[in-house]
């Protein structure tokens, strides 16, 4: 997916407001100043919301565009009702495009910020009333022409024409549009899209395709590429986005004990990237709750993994006495279950504590 930068802005100045204003209507022969007035109060310092001010006044008809001028219709901008926020103001602009140019950026809207031609026409192809596969790519076209899209320079990704969101308000405006029912089946043409075409780099795209499959009410499918997403976080050793997908995976499969080995699994790793960010009583939790589920379960091999990582723990956190109980506990639930590796780890730890 494209990273985009962001760079905190200051209001601009009133001066800097009308600078801006009179740059974008140069082509205007006079700018009426009630014109100029009502842009630069309405805007209240925010650029993006005077570039599209503008134009929903030219939509609007209130100024009319030419090659050689622009010209303005005094009659028109007495009655102009101006939208009080960027929000409205982006609002405006979805009502006014054509039918066919609104569902398109819906749908563009649903992949994110930037989104492919071809993943835009499978959505399209599952929606109540599909388009044809031209009038699509047609309507693409023109909300570019509109400045509300633009055309990406490389795809990181095969599937046609890359397109980006001008801006991410435009974009989530655009989302909070589409009607609830239709979002389910987006996302999860979405979540398709992105799984097929990313291939052996499942991977990478693992955290935006765990997310539409999330969007789309598909928890178990979610929960799987949020655990993909956090072994590659945690391999490139950012642990802190690691943390969050874990957390997610456990999040989506509370409630289902048919997926208890994925949360044991998941718990254990999540209790190791807490202990390497040094967040240690938050790690002592995490294996707590791994025993707990673990003992419900009667998994004695995943009671004892959970009893020696407290152990660890604890020992970290120079609890020596609590340290030793439970790695006597870990070495029982070992022995129990035969699990030899667990035996030697809990009596190492025993070890290592006779000479603290």
């Amino acid at each position: 997916m494209y990273k985009r930068q962001t760079l905190p802005l200051s209001p601009l100045s009133e001066a800097d407001s009308r600078e801006l204003v009179l740059t974008i209507l140069r082509k205007l022969p006079q700018i009426p100043p009630a014109l100029s007035d009502l842009i630069v109060q309405s805007a209240a310092g925010n650029p993006f919301y005077v570039e599209e001010l503008v134009r929903v006044l030219i939509e609007d008809g209130v100024i009319i565009p030419t090659d050689e001028a622009w010209h303005v219709r005094p009659r028109e901008l007495t009655r102009l009702r101006v939208p009080a926020t960027l929000t409205g103001v982006l609002q405006a602009r979805l009502d006014r495009l054509p039918e066919i140019e609104r569902v398109t950026l819906q749908q563009a809207a649903v992949i994110g910020d930037d989104f492919w031609a071809e993943a835009v026409q499978q959505m399209n192809a599952v929606a109540r009333f599909p388009l044809a596969e031209a009038q699509v790519a047609a309507a693409l076209e023109a909300l570019a022409r509109r400045d509300m899209i633009y055309r990406a320079s490389a795809t990181a990704l095969p599937g046609g024409p890359a397109y980006l969101f001008k801006h991410a308000v435009l974009r989530e405006v655009a989302y909070e549009s589409v009607l609830l029912r239709d979002r389910l089946i987006y996302h999860l043409q979405a979540a398709r899209w992105l799984e097929t075409q990313s291939a052996d780099r499942a991977a990478e795209y693992a955290a935006p395709i765990a997310q539409h499959y999330e969007a789309a009410g598909r928890a178990a499918d979610a929960a799987h590429h949020y655990e993909i997403a956090a072994g590659r976080a945690a391999e490139q050793f950012k642990i802190g986005p690691a943390i969050g997908y874990y957390r997610k995976v456990l999040e989506l499969l509370k409630d289902q004990p048919q997926h208890l080995d994925t949360r044991l699994a998941v718990l254990n790793r999540l209790g190791r990237a807490l202990w390497q960010e040094g967040r240690l009583v938050e790690a002592l939790d995490t294996y707590r709750a791994m025993h707990d589920s673990a003992q419900r379960d009667g998994n004695l091999l995943a009671q004892a993994r959970a009893e020696n990582a407290q152990a660890a723990v604890l020992l970290e956190l120079d609890d020596g006495i609590q340290a030793a109980a439970v790695a006597v506990r870990a070495e029982e639930l070992a022995r129990l279950g035969g699990a030899e590796l667990e035996v030697v780890r809990a009596l190492l730890l025993q070890l290592s504590l006779i000479h603290i």
